[in-house]
């Protein structure tokens, strides 16, 4: 587990410095705003392109619409599900094998593996206390994201 994960599992709420280190680990290139009106503002550019995300758009620590986008951005292709109940917040990202677009790379990709195994399953996210949807989407995507990076380092 990484310290970002454990950040996000400890924060009590969203969080601008929690938001600018998920962008950072993606491999975004970020610029901290000091001087701008907003505590903890930054810009994000994205590692093959020279657009800018508007600070508004960097809030995947506590919009729900902007953690989901982030999520579509990092891993076309796959599927989502979120719930909220009084003990937990609740995030599932998975490969959506049955998308027309994306179904055939992802099989490729993801290679081999066992019914049951986190490539057939997703990553499933149970954080407690409630009240904090957003971050649990973004534990899930780091860790996705970190399941990924180890399956390519297997196959070197």
């Amino acid at each position: 587990m990484t310290d970002l994960i454990e950040k996000l599992q400890s924060a009590e709420g969203p969080s601008r410095e929690l938001d600018a280190e998920i962008f950072e680990y993606l491999g975004y290139h970020v610029k901290r705003l000091s001087t701008f009106p907003i505590t903890g503002a930054f810009l994000a550019y994205p590692p093959a392109g020279p657009e800018v995300c508007r600070p508004a758009d960097l809030s995947v620590t506590s919009t729900v619409g902007a953690a989901l986008s982030l999520v579509a951005s990092e891993l076309p292709g796959w599927g989502w599900r979120i719930g909220s109940c009084h003990l937990s917040d609740d995030a599932l990202l998975f490969p959506d094998f049955n998308c027309p677009e994306h179904g055939a790379r992802l099989k490729a990709e993801l290679g081999a593996f066992d019914a049951g195994d986190w490539r057939d399953t997703g990553i499933d996210i149970d954080l407690r206390p409630p009240g904090r949807i957003a971050i649990a989407i973004m534990i899930a995507l780091i860790e996705v994201k970190q399941r990924l990076k180890s399956l390519g380092d297997a196959a070197q």
